[in-house]
C-alpha cells in the first residue's frame, strides 16, 4: 500500500508497526508535555481532540488555497450539532451500501436506529416524536448534503474571513505566484514515507519545489495565526522602563522549526529514494504567516539554517528519548510494532 495525499491521515501498513509523524513527536517531547504514554495513546488514536476555532481555520486554509471551489456555504438554518451528526451519520450507511440517498423522509427506519444509538432526545420520546424532530430542519440541510456531495461545508464567518486571506494573497504578486497560481513544477500536498533513526515515518509537505540540475530545493508552508503577523517569529517587549527582551511568537510556541527539520529530512530521504544523493541538496525554508482576524494580513519569512538546525536537534533528541523508552522495557510500548 502506497503513502498518498488522500490516505495519508488512515494510512496503515498492514504489518503492525507504527508510523511517526511531527505531529507525533509532539507527544514524546517533554517540552510539549509529552511522554510515552501521550505518544501510544496518539498512535492510537485515542487522543482527545479538542481543536480551537484557529486550528480548524488553519486546516481550513490550506485546503482554501488548495482549491477554493470544492467550498460551500452552510445554510442559515443548519440544524444542531447533534442533529447535523446523525443526518451525515444516515448518509454515510447509506451510501456505503452503493445507494443514492434521496430525500430524508424515504429513511425513516435508519433516522430512528441511528438517533437512538446516538442517545438523541428523551427516553419516553415515540418513534415519531424522534423522526418529526429530526426532519423539521434535516429535510432541507439533508438535501443540502447531498447537493454538496464531496464538498467543504463552512459557516458564512469562516469564509468570510478566508475569503479576505485569498483576497489580500492574490494581490501580493510573490504570494500569488508561490501559493495561489503555482507554476507546474510546484509539488503541492507531497507524501512522503521513509525510515529514519530506525522508524518508519511519514510527512504531508504542502508546497515544494526541486531542482534537480542545481541541487536546491524549497519548502514553503503556509501558517495561519489570531495575532499580528508581526509577531509571528517574535517581539521585544519591556521588563522595565529600561530593559527590554525577547519574546518567541507562534514560531517557537508551536515548534514550527521542528516541523521543517522534519520536512527537510522527508525531502531529502524522498530524494534518496529517487536515486539523487539527498544529502547534498541545499533545501531553503519560507514561511507564510496569515492573519485570521482583521486586517487580514500577511507576512513571508525565510526561515535561517540556525533554525532548521535547531528542529533537526530536536528531531533528534524525540527519536532518542523514545529510542530510550523503548530499551527500557516500558510496558506502555510493544517492542515489536517498530520495524
Amino acid at each position: 500500500m502506497n503513502l498518498t495525499r488522500e490516505n495519508y491521515y488512515d494510512f496503515d501498513p498492514g504489518d503492525g508497526s507504527i508510523i511517526v509523524s511531527n505531529s507525533s513527536l509532539s507527544h514524546i517531547n517533554p517540552e510539549e508535555g509529552g511522554s510515552l504514554k501521550r505518544f501510544m495513546n496518539y498512535i492510537r488514536g485515542t487522543t482527545e481532540k479538542e481543536e480551537s476555532k484557529s486550528l480548524e481555520r488553519g486546516k481550513l486554509l490550506h485546503l482554501y488555497l488548495e482549491d477554493h471551489e470544492s467550498f460551500v456555504l452552510s445554510p442559515d438554518d443548519k440544524p444542531s450539532e447533534a442533529v447535523c451528526a446523525i443526518l451525515e451519520s444516515i448518509r454515510r450507511e447509506i451510501t456505503s451500501m452503493g445507494v443514492v440517498p434521496g430525500e430524508l423522509h424515504h429513511h425513516q427506519d435508519l433516522i430512528i436506529q441511528v438517533a437512538r444509538n446516538a442517545g438523541f432526545g428523551a427516553a419516553n420520546w415515540s418513534s415519531e416524536t424522534v423522526i418529526k424532530k429530526i426532519r423539521e430542519k434535516g429535510d432541507a440541510y439533508f438535501t443540502h448534503l447531498n447537493n454538496s456531495d464531496g464538498k467543504i461545508m463552512t459557516d458564512a464567518k469562516t469564509r468570510e474571513i478566508l475569503n479576505a486571506i485569498l483576497d489580500g494573497l492574490k494581490s501580493n504578486p510573490y504570494t500569488w505566484d508561490n501559493y495561489i497560481q503555482t507554476p507546474p513544477e510546484v509539488m503541492k500536498e507531497m507524501a512522503i514515507l521513509f525510515d529514519l533513526f530506525g522508524f518508519t515515518c511519514k510527512a504531508l509537505l504542502d508546497n515544494v519545489t526541486v531542482d534537480f540540475e542545481k541541487k536546491t530545493a524549497k519548502i514553503r508552508d503556509v501558517k495561519s495565526t489570531s495575532k499580528p503577523v508581526g509577531t509571528y517569529m517574535g517581539h521585544y517587549q519591556y521588563r522595565h522602563a529600561t530593559e527590554r527582551e525577547w519574546s518567541p511568537g507562534p514560531f517557537v510556541w508551536y515548534h514550527t522549526y521542528r516541523q521543517l527539520a522534519f520536512y527537510g529530512l522527508a525531502l531529502k530521504n524522498w530524494l534518496t529514494q529517487r536515486g539523487e544523493l539527498g544529502h547534498k541538496y541545499k533545501i531553503e525554508y519560507e514561511v507564510l504567516a496569515c492573519e485570521t482576524v482583521e486586517p487580514y494580513e500577511h507576512i513571508v519569512y525565510c526561515i535561517d539554517d540556525d533554525w532548521i538546525k535547531a528542529g533537526v536537534r530536536e528531531v533528534e533528541s524525540c527519536f532518542a528519548i523514545l529510542k530510550s523508552e523503548l530499551n527500557y522495557g516500558n510496558e506502555a510500548f510493544n517492542n515489536s510494532a517498530v520495524r
